[in-house]
C-alpha cells in the first residue's frame, strides 16, 4: 500500500471576464471550496490585469495570469460587425498567441484538467486539445435562437465544436442545456446548478438595516429590487415600466436597481434616468451602482424582481429564496 503524499492536482481554469459577473462569482464559490491539499488551482483571464477576480483571487491564494482573450460567440445576440470583421487578421494572430502561452502553462506546471468558465471563451479548449488533456467546458449562458449568445456560424456547428473539444460539458440548467441534448452533446453534457452558502445570509444581522439607513428607507416601507449589471438585457425598462403601476396604489414604494452601471451602456443607464423622470418616479427608484453586500441588500428588500426571459440560471434568484424573500421572474 502506497502510503506517500499524493501531489495536489493542477487545475487551470480559463475565464473571459476579470471584473463582477455571475460566472466570476460562481468561480469563486468553486475555489473557495476546493480542498487546498488535493487541488492547486491557476486562474487565466483576459488583460488588462486587475479588477474583482483578481482581487478575490488572490485573497484565496490562487495565482492569476492574464492574457489576451476575446469572445468568440456574440453576448446579447448581435452577430459580426464590419469592424470586428476587418480587424479578423489580427484578433486571429492575438488569439494563437495566448493558445501557445497556455500550452506553456499546461506543460510547465503541469496541469492535467482545464476549465473553461464560459461558453464565450475558447482558447482554453484549444489549448487543452493541442496538449492532449481533459478539458471541462462550464456553459453558463443559452445559446442560439433566442438566448444571449449567438454565433455567426450557427448554434448545431458551435454546439458540435464544443463537444468535440471537451471532455465534459457542465451546463448551469436544463435551459441552457437543452441545445446541446438537440444537437447531439447529451452524452458528455451534466446539468450541475449554481449554489450558494447559506451561511452568507444566515449570518447577516437582520437587526440594524443598514441598506435602509444608507439610503435613508425607513423600515416601514416597502423595497422592491432588481439585481444586475445595467445592461438592455436584463430588461430594467420593464421593471421601470411595472413599478409606475405600484407606485401609483403605493406611493411610498421605493424600487431599487442593484448593479454596476458599464461604462459601454451609459446610454441605456440615461435612457432609464430619462424614462424614470418621464413616469415622475425620480424619489422612488434608487440605482445602488456595484456592491459587495448582496446578502445584506436582500437581507432588507420585501421583493425582488428579474425580468430577464433568457437567463441562464440567475444565481441571484436563489440567493434571494436564500435570504427568505419572495421572487417574481419570467418563467
Amino acid at each position: 500500500m502506497n502510503c506517500l503524499p499524493q501531489k495536489p492536482i493542477s487545475i487551470l481554469y480559463v475565464t473571459p471576464y476579470n471584473g463582477p459577473s455571475g460566472a466570476n462569482f460562481s468561480l469563486l464559490r468553486l475555489l473557495e471550496n476546493l480542498h487546498p491539499e488535493k487541488f492547486r488551482p491557476l486562474i487565466v483571464c483576459p488583460q488588462p490585469a486587475g479588477g474583482m477576480l483578481i482581487e478575490k483571487a488572490e485573497a484565496l491564494g490562487v495565482p492569476v495570469i492574464a492574457l489576451y482573450m476575446e469572445e468568440w460567440g456574440d453576448m446579447g445576440g448581435k452577430a459580426g460587425g464590419l469592424r470586428r470583421m476587418l480587424a479578423w487578421p489580427k484578433r486571429m494572430m492575438l488569439r494563437a498567441s495566448t493558445i501557445l502561452n497556455l500550452l506553456r502553462l499546461i506543460k510547465r506546471y503541469p496541469i492535467p484538467i482545464v476549465h473553461t468558465n464560459s461558453v464565450l471563451a475558447i482558447e482554453g479548449a484549444v489549448a487543452a486539445k493541442l496538449a492532449n488533456v481533459p478539458h471541462v467546458w462550464h456553459i453558463r449562458d443559452r445559446i442560439g435562437p433566442g438566448g444571449s449568445v449567438q454565433f455567426h456560424f450557427g448554434t448545431e456547428k458551435a454546439v458540435r465544436l464544443i463537444d468535440r473539444l471537451s471532455h465534459t460539458v457542465i451546463a448551469i440548467s436544463d435551459y441552457v442545456r437543452e441545445p446541446f441534448d438537440y444537437h447531439g452533446a447529451a452524452d458528455k453534457t451534466v446539468t450541475i446548478y449554481n449554489s450558494v452558502d447559506l451561511q452568507d445570509f444566515l449570518s447577516v444581522d437582520k437587526h440594524t438595516p443598514k441598506v435602509r439607513e444608507e439610503f435613508h428607507i425607513s423600515t416601514d416601507v416597502s423595497i422592491i429590487a432588481t439585481v444586475g449589471h445595467i445592461t438592455p438585457e436584463k430588461r430594467h425598462e420593464d421593471f421601470i415600466r411595472a413599478a409606475i403601476r405600484i407606485h401609483s396604489d403605493f406611493p411610498d414604494t421605493r424600487f431599487m436597481l442593484v448593479g454596476k452601471i458599464l461604462e459601454y451602456h451609459q446610454d441605456y443607464y440615461a435612457h432609464l434616468k430619462s424614462l424614470i423622470s418621464s413616469l415622475g418616479l425620480d424619489e422612488a427608484v434608487i440605482f445602488t451602482d456595484l456592491r459587495q453586500d448582496i446578502p445584506n441588500i436582500l437581507s432588507e428588500i420585501d421583493i425582488l424582481v428579474h425580468p430577464r426571459s433568457n437567463e441562464g440560471f440567475g444565481r441571484v434568484l436563489i440567493e434571494a429564496m436564500a435570504a427568505g424573500k419572495p421572487v417574481v421572474t419570467v418563467n
